[in-house]
């Protein structure tokens, strides 16, 4: 049996390097709402886990658009060497008002190349409130 612990192209410092697609609407304000969709940036290593951080624009829509930057919260595992990320954030203020985006980001492939230890599964992951030390943070936090 091969070692899957072995380094790989698109691996840093062993770990394994990668990006996810995500997409969706914001929140509705005052009758309107705004698209989004981007990828996010490369894999960030903390506590046993990784994490992402997404940033961009939102469409122009009634007469402005947002801008946006969170992090999103750590590994979440969805079986067969797959894994997804979920995101929370609160855009800009613009013309008066925010709006707030969630959703799970596009799966990316892992492989078995980390343990199961590595992910996190467990109920409050895809809850703001209880999203513990990788609560995502509104832009002028960051």
């Amino acid at each position: 049996m091969a070692d899957t612990k072995t380094k790989r192209s698109g691996d840093y410092d062993g770990k394994r390097e990668h990006v996810h697609g995500y997409s969706g609407m914001t929140s509705v304000y005052n009758r309107h709402c705004h698209g989004y969709m981007d990828v996010s940036g490369p894999s960030m290593y903390r506590d046993g886990t990784h994490y992402h951080e997404v940033a961009g624009a939102t469409t122009y829509d009634d007469g402005h658009y947002h801008n946006y930057r969170a992090k999103t919260g750590p590994a979440v595992n969805m079986g067969n060497g797959y894994h997804t990320h979920y995101y929370y954030y609160e855009t800009s203020y613009e013309d008066g008002h925010r709006h707030n985006a969630k959703g799970y980001m596009m799966p990316a492939y892992y492989g078995d190349y980390y343990h199961d230890d590595h992910y996190h599964d467990g109920p409050g992951y895809d809850n703001p409130d209880v999203y513990g030390p990788y609560e995502a943070k509104k832009e002028e936090e960051i």
